[in-house]
């Protein structure tokens, strides 16, 4: 599951990279570890006080809760449950792809 967010978080980190090699190690490196620290698997609640804090600014488990609520709630969504989660999402990928852009110019050079 990628997320715009995701992307360009990849995006920003694989442009501090020199090699294009380099760019699916930072992918497989980024994904798996953003991924277990989702609520795509265990809900936030269970999961130990550290790692809540972790999913909490993660931007999948926003995906995910987007995805859930727009799956489950048969045709009676509102703007109120998923804008929250669209909100969040377009912030971080808004700030992660600021900072690329910023980033990649001094680098190519």
């Amino acid at each position: 599951m990628y997320s715009p967010s995701n992307a360009s978080a990849v995006t920003t980190l694989t442009a501090l990279a020199l090699l294009g090699e380099a760019c699916i190690c930072f992918m497989q490196s980024f994904a798996m570890p953003l991924f277990f620290a989702s609520n795509a698997i265990y809900p936030i609640s269970i999961m130990p006080s550290w790692l809540q804090v972790i999913a909490h600014v993660n931007p999948l488990t926003y995906v995910v809760n987007g995805l859930r609520t727009l799956m489950l709630a048969g045709g009676n969504v509102s703007f109120s449950s998923v804008g929250i989660d669209f909100a969040i999402l377009l912030a971080i990928t808004t700030v992660l792809i600021l900072l690329g852009s910023w980033l990649y110019p001094g680098i190519v050079q």
